[in-house]
Formats: structure tokens, sequence, C-alpha cells
């Protein structure tokens, strides 16, 4: 059996298909809020009354619009059907820019040169909006930890710009990256690592 599910704005909707036969379906208010724990409890109550049994649940297939119900619902998959899910959404593109305080873009800077990071993102539907958060490493790895540059809100053609800014004051590699948030039509996405060279005077 195969259990699928569309996470939309207003609604969840949980099937079982065996085959091509529907074998139930069955429909809860979408809540962000929602573990995996209360997800399976519903879930599994609804599938017994109809006498669907969940361990012959074998895949499963999530369609969403609402990227911070994906978490719970993937949860739901691992843990309770012991399956990986195919996930289904609008996946956007982040693509950055180093600039410096003159909006110059930049790849190399020199010591106490102050810069920030500037993101563009893009689907294939509607422009995406909501925000992005960056983040400042002190490598050019993007590991493991960095430090939070400030969340901007996407202007009306998906560009969110200036992150805060940084001003290295040591000789090495730094680097940038960006987490769009996402939206109704978009799910969350994280931009490449953009690496940043300080050199000294």
């Amino acid at each position: 059996m195969f259990l699928a599910i569309d996470s939309g704005n207003t609604n969840t909707v949980f099937a079982v298909f065996e085959g091509d036969e529907l074998r139930g379906e069955w429909r809860a208010a979408t809540d962000t809020k929602r573990t995996a724990d209360e997800y399976a409890v519903w879930l599994t109550q609804l599938m017994a009354i109809e006498d669907v049994k969940h361990p012959k649940v074998s895949g499963a297939i999530i369609a969403s619009v609402v990227p911070a119900a994906l978490f719970a619902l993937v949860e739901l998959c691992r843990r309770y059907f012991a399956s990986e899910p195919l996930v289904v959404g609008l996946t956007p593109t982040v693509t950055t820019e180093t600039h410096d305080a003159a909006e110059a873009v930049v790849t190399s800077v020199l010591i106490g040169i102050t810069v920030h990071d500037k993101a563009t993102v893009t689907g294939t539907g509607p422009t995406p909006t909501g925000s992005v958060g960056f983040t400042f490493y002190a490598n050019g790895t993007c590991t493991p930890v960095g430090s939070p540059t400030g969340s901007v809100l996407l202007d009306g053609f998906g560009v969110a710009h200036p992150s805060d800014s940084e001003t290295p004051l040591a000789a090495g590699s730094y680097s940038f990256r960006a987490l769009y948030n996402g939206d109704g039509n978009y799910l969350s996405a994280w931009s490449a690592c953009e690496p940043l060279t300080v050199t000294a005077l």
C-alpha cells in the first residue's frame, strides 16, 4: 500500500492506495504546530476504522505548499510508516552575491573592508515571497555553525538585500549562505555556500 499526503494552506489530505484502489481518504486542518506523533495517533486510528493496516504501507509521497508543515509530515512517514517519502513541491533557486559597502560584487577583500550579502530567489511559478535568513561563517565551507546576519523580506522581484554587515579583521577564508524560508507556493531552500577571501593589507 502507498500513502499520499497533500498539504495545502487550509487542509491536509491523507489517502492510502492499494494498487489503483483507493482504500481510504482522510482530511485534517493544516496546522504547522502539529507533530508527527499527533498525526500518527489521528491517522492510524482512522485507518483502523476502515480496516487499513498501517504496517502494510510501504511507500509515501508528500505534496506541500506549506513549508512549515513539511518536517512533521516527513517524520510521520519515516517513524510510523518506515518510508522515506518523495516530497513534491515547487523548489526555488536561491543565488547570492557578496557586496562591499559601495555595492560592488566581491569575492576577495582586504582586512577591515565591510561586506554584506544579497540573495535572489526565483522559481517556476509566481514570484517568491517571504524572507531570507543570512549566515556568515569564519571559514570558506559554511560549516559547522555560523553567525546569523539578519533576516530580510523579499521585495517584489524576489530579492533580499542587504544582510547585516560583517567586517573581517583577520586574513583567511570566510563565507555567506542564505536560507529562503518558503511561502505558500515554494518550499524552503538553501543557497550554495558563497566563499569570501580576506587578504592582508
